[in-house]
């Protein structure tokens, strides 16, 4: 068994040994998680992580996806490496979230913030903040100048808004990865989740249509439902060669090299995510939407997920300005040259 199928065999016992949450994501899930040490990989052991390696990382989120599973660990782990490469501890054993914003540096200093869309902001003492340019900045949600609005995404997960007044403390991270390898970060581990949550979908899917009869025969007989389940598989495939390609693109520790095939991967797995949604629900027809059934589990995350942190339009507008500034064979030649590799 290869190191792989091992993460993916760990994730499917963990899934099935944890109590289902009613709704969002499951604190049981989770916990073994964090006592495992999952929620720390692809983070060097002298900065606090468990070590591995980002392919390593996004086998587990693409399998907890794959599960419906929509565990934060996009956000903390993003949270625990940034602190670690620059050197922050967090107090005892507090939590630590990241938000990506659009923001610059110095207006996540000014006063007046508000930041939307903060992945376990109530349950995070530590909440950082990552601007489309200077350096991160570290909010701490025992400030009294800090509020916390509780809010929920589709799936049901903690989406909460943090607030920060004029009096409010925000410590800027000196030494923190770029703003370019954070995006890139984020953007690898949300297309694992996206890909992970399309094939769930894909096999529930598959099952149900081979499954359910119609007139005495499999659904699947059907020329029509067979088309549209076949489109759906090649959704599958299209963001899984996505995101090896994105994969492919990783040089190793840190990121310093071409984030055209990451950026690329994120706008594809969001493209994926869409379509694979509406035609899972064409072909459970009514099924599809009552509570009983767990089709719901994967959609309502393909659409939360598509546009979380930062939405599709902004990840196709940073692969267009490549494309502005190098030119449109700069970038395929690009993409394919990752792709070979």
């Amino acid at each position: 068994m290869t190191e792989r199928e091992s993460l993916q065999k760990l994730i499917a016992d963990l899934v099935a040994a944890a109590p289902a949450a009613e709704s969002g994501p499951s604190p049981d899930l989770w916990a073994k998680v964090e006592e495992l040490g999952l929620g720390a990989v692809a983070i060097d052991e002298s900065c606090g992580g468990s070590g591995g390696s980002v392919d390593d990382l996004v086998v587990i989120v693409e399998s907890l996806a794959r599960r419906a599973q929509g565990l934060p660990i996009i956000e903390i782990n993003t949270a625990r490496w940034i602190l670690g490469e620059s050197g922050t501890a967090v107090d005892g054993s507090g939590l630590a979230t990241a938000v990506l914003t659009d923001l610059t540096e110095e207006q996540l200093l000014a006063d007046g913030l508000s930041i939307r869309s903060v992945v376990w902001g109530r349950h995070a003492s530590v909440v950082v903040l990552c601007p489309r340019a200077g350096r991160p900045v570290l909010v701490r949600t025992d400030d009294s100048a800090v509020g916390i609005e509780e809010c929920v995404d589709l799936s049901g997960t903690p989406d909460d808004t943090v607030s920060v007044g004029s009096s409010g403390s925000r410590v800027v991270l000196d030494h923190a990865p770029s703003p370019e390898a954070i995006r890139a970060r984020f953007a690898l581990m949300q297309s694992a989740a996206l890909v992970g949550a399309v094939r769930g979908a894909y096999e529930l899917t598959r099952e149900y249509v081979k499954t359910r009869e119609q007139f005495g025969a499999p659904l699947i007989k059907i020329p029509a439902v067979a088309g549209s389940l076949a489109t759906i598989r090649t959704k599958v495939l299209e963001g899984e060669a996505a995101l090896e390609s994105a994969l492919s693109a990783w040089p190793g520790e840190g990121f310093s090299g071409s984030t055209t095939p990451i950026f690329s991967a994120r706008v594809v797995a969001a493209r994926c995510a869409t379509e694979t949604a509406r035609l899972a629900h064409q072909l459970h027809g009514a099924m599809g939407v009552t509570s009983e059934y767990p089709l719901h589990r994967f959609t309502v995350k393909l659409w939360a997920w598509r546009d979380a942190g930062l939405p599709e339009s902004e990840w196709a507008r940073l692969v267009a300005r490549s494309a502005v500034e190098r030119g449109e064979e700069w970038v395929w030649t690009e993409l394919a040259v990752v792709s070979s590799k």
